[in-house]
């Protein structure tokens, strides 16, 4: 159906069958894994058997992972507005974990505090971006801190990618 829609200029109605085309292929390589299944019933008769299991099942069970998330962040690409959902709670997860930290920052006025609410909103969303202003920094140079900051910025970089995909996508 989708070939048939594509072929005949109907996007919109290509888009719903890519969706739902990506949608069931998804829970048919969830279904066909059985991953824990064989790999509890086979490690109970003996290892060797559960790690062959795990060895034959992992191809497709990471395929499985990887396309749950992709329907769970932007519905493969179909929904775009879902990356704007999933970049809030990210950047709202990581702000909450800035205020309940020991994290010590510095502000342009020479200050040294604590993050309060604002903000470890602020410096989320600017470490998300990638923008690092410099108004803001952390002073604690522990690296779970270096570790944390990083890891919002990576994931950050990788959003940005997905919405520029993402729009580039619907826009054709």
């Amino acid at each position: 159906l989708r070939m048939l829609f594509q072929s005949n200029g109907q996007m919109q109605e290509e888009s719903k069958a890519f969706y739902y085309e990506r949608y069931y292929e998804m829970k048919y390589n969830w279904g066909e894994t059985k991953f824990l299944q064989s790999f509890s019933s086979l490690w109970k008769i003996n290892k060797e058997y559960g790690f062959q299991a795990l060895k034959y099942n992992f191809r497709t069970l990471m395929k499985s992972i990887f396309n749950y998330v992709s329907f769970s962040i932007w519905g493969f690409g179909e929904r775009p507005l879902r990356i704007f959902t999933s970049t809030l709670i990210i950047i709202f997860s990581y702000s909450i974990m800035y205020k309940f930290s020991d994290i010590t920052v510095k502000l342009t006025n020479n200050i040294e505090t604590n993050l309060g609410w604002v903000n470890s909103i602020y410096f989320s969303i600017v470490t998300f971006t990638t923008l690092g202003l410099g108004d803001i920094y952390p002073l604690n140079s522990s690296d779970n801190y270096k570790l944390i900051v990083g890891s919002e910025a990576l994931i950050g970089a990788f959003f940005m990618g997905l919405i520029v995909a993402g729009f580039t996508k619907k826009s054709r």
